[in-house]
C-alpha cells in the first residue's frame, strides 16, 4: 500500500499542500518547527481516522480558521482510493468540531477507515513504549489489534462501555460507604464485562505470541546481537503458579473468563471499597526483555530504542499478515537518535515492500539513505519543509 498523493489545507501549519508521490522512500528534509511531522500527522489521520498527536479535531485546525481538510489518494493492492477527512469548528468556539470522513466518495464512520488502510508511525515519544508505564503498552496493543480485526475494535468498544459503567456503580457505592452488597445491576455489567474482557484479553495473547517471534528477529539484527529477546503478557488475572507457556497458548476465552472471574470474586470487597474495578485488561502489562534484563528498568538507552523498533518493524509484518497488505510506515526523527551502524541495520530490516515516510533535519543522513539503496536512492523522493511549504531541494 502507498500514499501517492496529499493534499491539505488549513491542516495545523499548512494553508495549501499538493505533493504527488510515487516513491518507496519519501524524506521530509528541514529544520525543527517546519511542518515535517505535522505531514506525518495528516497521513496516519487519513489512513486511521486518529491522530497520533491529539484527540482533539481543533487543535488540528491552522490558526485562525475554522476547518481542515486532509485528502489522500491511496493505492492498495486491490486498486486506488481516495479518502478525505473535513472538519469544520463551531462558530463560537464551544462543542466538539463536526468532522466527515469519506472513502470513494461515500461516508464512513472514522473508525471504520482501519478496515481500509494502515498505518504505523514511530515518534521520539514512542519510546515511551519501553519507558513508560503500563498504559503505553496495552495502548499499543489495541492500536495493533484495532487495525488489524474489527472484532477487536467491535469488543473494546463494548469493554470500554461497560468498564465505565461497571466502575460507576462501584464509584457510587463506595462513595456512600454501602459497603459489599448484592446488586443485581452490577452482576448483569460484570457478566459484559467477563465477556468482553476474556475476549481481548485471547486476542492480546494470541497478538503477542506472533510479535514475538518477529520483534526479536528484528531486534538481533538491528542491535548486532545474538542476545535473546522476549515478549511476556502479564495479567493479575493469571492464577498464581500458572506456567507462561500456559497463558500465552490460551486462545480459548471461555477459560480465560473463567480465570478472570475466579480473580474478581477474590477483589471483590476490596472493589467495593475502593470503588473501581480492579482486575481486567486495563492493568494488564506487556514485559520487554533482553536476555534476563527487563529493558523497562534496567535497559540502556540504545537497547529500549531497538526494542521498540524491533516492535513497529513486527507491528508492520503483522499487520499485512493480518490484512493483506502492507501499511504506510512513518518515522519521525528517527535514524539522527541511532549510531551509523545500528541505523544501516535498521533501515535493512525494513520490508521491501513497504512505503516510508522519513523526516529529519539532517542533510547528510540522505546519504546513509542512498548508500543502503541498492538503486543509490533513485527510488526516494527528497522534499525540503519549510514553514508548511514544499520544494525540491538540489542535493549536492
Amino acid at each position: 500500500m502507498r500514499v501517492r498523493e496529499v493534499q491539505l489545507e488549513d491542516f495545523r501549519n499548512y494553508p495549501q499542500l499538493h505533493v504527488a508521490c510515487d516513491a518507496r522512500r519519501v524524506v521530509l528534509l528541514g529544520e525543527n518547527g517546519q511542518g515535517k511531522t505535522n505531514l506525518l500527522e495528516a497521513i496516519y489521520l487519513g489512513l486511521t481516522g486518529s491522530s497520533f498527536r491529539t484527540a482533539r479535531d481543533r487543535e488540528m485546525i491552522r490558526w485562525g480558521q475554522s476547518g481542515y481538510r486532509v485528502r489522500l489518494e491511496v493505492e492498495r493492492e486491490d486498486g486506488p482510493a481516495e479518502v478525505t477527512i473535513a472538519t469544520q469548528a463551531h462558530a463560537d468556539g464551544g462543542g466538539a468540531s463536526r468532522r466527515q470522513v469519506r472513502v470513494n466518495a461515500t461516508a464512513v464512520a472514522a473508525r471504520e477507515l482501519r478496515g481500509f488502510f494502515s498505518a504505523v508511525v514511530f515518534t521520539p515519544d514512542t519510546l515511551f513504549l519501553i519507558k513508560g508505564g503500563p498504559q503505553e503498552r496495552r495502548q499499543f496493543l489495541d492500536e495493533l489489534l484495532s487495525q488489524a480485526s474489527s472484532y477487536y475494535r467491535h469488543h473494546l468498544q463494548r469493554y470500554q462501555r461497560v468498564l465505565a459503567q461497571r466502575n460507576h456503580i462501584l464509584q457510587q457505592a463506595a462513595a456512600a460507604g454501602a459497603g459489599r452488597a448484592r446488586s443485581q445491576l452490577l452482576e448483569t455489567f460484570t457478566d459484559v464485562f467477563l465477556e468482553s474482557a476474556a475476549r481481548l484479553w485471547e486476542r492480546r495473547l494470541w497478538a503477542v505470541s506472533h510479535l514475538a517471534k518477529a520483534a526479536a528477529q528484528a531486534y538481533q539484527q538491528i542491535a548486532g546481537s545474538s542476545e535473546p529477546f522476549t515478549l511476556a503478557y502479564e495479567s493479575e488475572a493469571v492464577p498464581a503458579a500458572t506456567p507462561v507457556a500456559e497463558v500465552e497458548n490460551s486462545q480459548d476465552w471461555v477459560t480465560l473468563r473463567h480465570w478472570l472471574e475466579r480473580r474478581l470474586e477474590a477483589v471483590a470487597d476490596l472493589e467495593w471499597r475502593r470503588g473501581m474495578t480492579l482486575v481486567g485488561p486495563q492493568r494488564d502489562d506487556l514485559r520487554v526483555m533482553s536476555g534476563r534484563v527487563d529493558l523497562r528498568t534496567f535497559g540502556s538507552q540504545g537497547q529500549q530504542r531497538s526494542a521498540v523498533l524491533a516492535l513497529k518493524l513486527a507491528e508492520v509484518c503483522f499487520l499485512e499478515q493480518q490484512t493483506g497488505r502492507w501499511p504506510v510506515f512513518l518515522l519521525d526523527d528517527v535514524l539522527s537518535e541511532l549510531d551509523p551502524d545500528r541505523r544501516q541495520r535498521f533501515l535493512r530490516t525494513i520490508p521491501s515492500p513497504t512505503q516510508v515516510w522519513i523526516t529529519t533535519a539532517e542533510p547528510e543522513l540522505l546519504r546513509t539513505l542512498q548508500a543502503d539503496d541498492p538503486k543509490g536512492g533513485l527510488d526516494d523522493l527528497v522534499l525540503r519543509v519549510t514553514d508548511g511549504r514544499m520544494e525540491f531541494p538540489r542535493m549536492e
